[in-house]
This record gives C-alpha cells, sequence and structure tokens, in this order.
C-alpha cells in the first residue's frame, strides 16, 4: 500500500515528533546530541527552515518548525537523517534504520496552539522526571528560547516577536507562560494529534 502524502503547507509551522525503533535510545552520550545538533543546523542552512523549538530525549525528538516550501521539511528530516545516522552506525556498530518508521507530525492551523506547543516540547524532560525545572536540561530549546544562550538553531515566530517591544521583554514574557493552565488543558490534544499525525486547529 502507497504511503500517503504528507499535507504541508509552506509557512505554517509544523510540530514533529521521531522515535527510535522499538522505543530503543538514539542518543547514548553528550557527543550523540551534539553530532545531531550540527546536522539540524546543517539542515537548516540547506533548506532554508525556521527551527522555533526542539527538545532531544534520549529515544526521541520534537522539533517545531516552519518550513518555507512544500517539501522543505521532507528535504530538512533527510539532511538530518544523512548526517546523523551513519554517524551513529560508525559509533556503535549498528546497521539499519535506527527510528521507527516515518516521523509523525502535525500542522499547527491554529495559532492558539503555537506557545502551547513550544511548551509542550521544552517541558518534554519534566513531565519524564528527568529534571524538575525546563532550564536544567541541556538539550532543548529552552535556554535560547528565555535568553539564557544565544542558539544558532533558533529563528523567532513573528507570535514570539510580538510579545513585547524588545527581545528581553519576548523573552521574560515567554518565561512568564510556562505554568499556564492551557499547558494542562492542550497536552492531551497535542499527543493525540500527533499520533494520527492530525494538524491542529483544524476544523472537522
Amino acid at each position: 500500500m502507497p504511503r500517503q502524502k504528507r499535507f504541508l503547507i509552506p509557512n505554517v509551522p509544523v510540530h514533529l515528533v521521531q522515535r527510535g525503533r522499538s522505543r530503543r535510545n538514539v542518543f547514548h552520550r553528550d557527543a550523540d546530541f551534539t553530532v545531531y545538533k550540527a546536522a539540524l543546523l546543517k539542515a537548516i542552512e540547506k533548506t532554508g527552515c525556521l527551527l522555533h523549538a526542539y527538545v532531544l530525549m534520549d529515544n526521541h525528538v520534537h522539533l517545531l518548525i516552519t518550513p518555507p516550501k512544500e517539501d522543505a521539511l521532507i528535504r530538512f528530516m533527510k539532511v538530518v537523517g544523512v548526517r546523523y545516522v551513519p554517524f551513529y552506525h560508525q559509533v556503535y556498530g549498528t546497521s539499519g534504520s535506527i527510528w521507527e518508521g516515518r516521523y509523525k507530525s502535525s500542522l499547527i492551523l491554529n495559532m492558539n496552539y503555537f506557545f502551547s506547543v513550544m511548551r509542550y516540547i521544552e517541558m518534554n524532560p519534566v513531565r519524564a522526571g528527568m529534571v524538575d525545572f525546563p532550564m536544567q536540561y541541556r538539550w532543548s530549546s529552552y535556554a535560547g528560547n528565555v535568553g539564557l544562550v544565544d542558539d544558532e538553531l533558533l529563528s523567532s515566530h513573528t507570535l514570539f516577536d510580538s510579545l513585547g517591544a524588545s527581545k528581553q521583554i519576548c523573552f521574560e514574557e515567554y518565561k512568564r507562560l510556562f505554568g499556564s493552565v492551557t499547558d494542562h488543558v492542550y497536552a492531551d490534544v497535542i499527543r493525540s494529534a500527533l499520533r494520527g499525525s492530525n494538524n491542529l486547529g483544524e476544523e472537522v
């Protein structure tokens, strides 16, 4: 049976998750995370996609990306895979796909979900019990999105820029959004959309 074509719209943010095969770890040490981040940077340079948020967990990744063209996201993930998978095989003596099928994705058609998805991504390590606060986890976009570090992977969305008159105000306002009750309301909706590769905010 042929694969169903992904429904993508240029300049509309996409939340995607890619998991290790059989939920196995795809990152084992700091060097693995570092190489994957370098692959993300190369993919950004080659495709023009804008990365707004990310988290690299031991056995999966979450990304929030705005692609400039319909095929840009597919090319983005191919660039990442071509750079990371051979590295992984060489280091760990494995072969074949390290990922569990195709990545799952969800278009954000209603911008009311945008910040909830950002927080959902960056709160992953907290929900997993790995840290108490998102700033304690090294392999996510949180520190960059609150202005603690200059993260070269990140591009701010116009919604993020609208949080304040200066970058510093945007950082502070975004930080204040954490702990919002909408995080709990939207979490199940976000998970459900990803599981079915459905779109957030799509009228049915």
